[in-house]
């Protein structure tokens, strides 16, 4: 991951963002260009050498770097605003069509990464038998080739009822669902560990915190960033549920 200490303060490039949050270098491209509109930070260091630097408004402008804890702020608000924006959306159509990843996010008026990143968050509970962030998929589909991708479809009826309907915000579902878990800090997040016994999940974690995956791997992100800040970390048990979707 492409990472700096600037002033002391760790810092990414758009390539380390994308790998970071586990998001396509399409949509922090788009998020960058689009920052007086969405909040997106502002770069703590523009390169004026090296890879990539281009004659911009009459300046060098080269590759720029961004400060871990303006990013990590962002994408928190980023997946609580995604989360607010989908409660009490009405789906217009067949509630018995099929819609793949790609649609629903068009529907729901979100990125595809976020589908496919609460989709991640939901694979391990799906695969102990319990339900998800997001439910069950009605029709998963394995393409043939060693290489095979996973094609996972949801009947629009399932999103409106499971999933729409069950969000926190004005929709029917408003007393239900997770909180975004804005506050939740490092002191929540090791009081849950304690209770839960060793090889607890993410999601294991964010449900003994009553919070999202999003803010439980943003506060294992804070945990690792301070303790490499002080001394060598010290072995930390990972639950990577980042690298097993394969949706296309």
């Amino acid at each position: 991951m492409p990472s700096r200490d600037i002033a002391g303060r760790p810092a990414l490039d758009r390539d380390g963002i994308a790998e970071r949050y586990d998001r396509s270098s399409n949509l922090i491209d788009w998020l960058v260009a689009g920052r007086d509109a969405n909040g997106f930070p502002s770069p703590i260091e523009v390169e004026q050498g090296g890879r990539g630097v281009r004659l911009r408004n009459g300046q060098l402008h080269g590759r720029e770097w961004y400060a871990v804890e303006d990013t990590d702020a962002f994408f928190t608000a980023y997946a609580t605003a995604g989360q607010a924006r989908v409660a009490g959306t009405p789906l217009a159509g067949d509630p018995e069509e099929l819609l793949d990843a790609r649609k629903i996010a068009v529907e729901l008026d979100i990125s595809y990464d976020t589908w496919r990143g609460w989709v991640k968050d939901s694979i391990p509970d799906w695969e102990a038998g319990r339900p998800g962030y997001v439910p069950w998929p009605d029709l998963v589909e394995q393409a043939d080739g060693p290489h095979g991708y996973v094609h996972r479809y949801w009947k629009r009826g399932t999103i409106q009822t499971a999933f729409v309907d069950a969000r926190p915000g004005k929709g029917r579902g408003a007393k239900r669902g997770r909180p975004p878990g804005g506050g939740a800090t490092l002191n929540d997040y090791h009081a849950a560990v304690d209770r839960l016994p060793a090889g607890a999940t993410v999601n294991d974690i964010a449900r003994e915190m009553n919070v999202s995956a999003q803010v439980v791997k943003r506060l294992r992100r804070k945990l690792r960033d301070e303790q490499s800040s002080q001394a060598p970390p010290a072995a930390l048990i990972e639950h990577n549920t980042l690298d097993r979707d394969t949706d296309r």
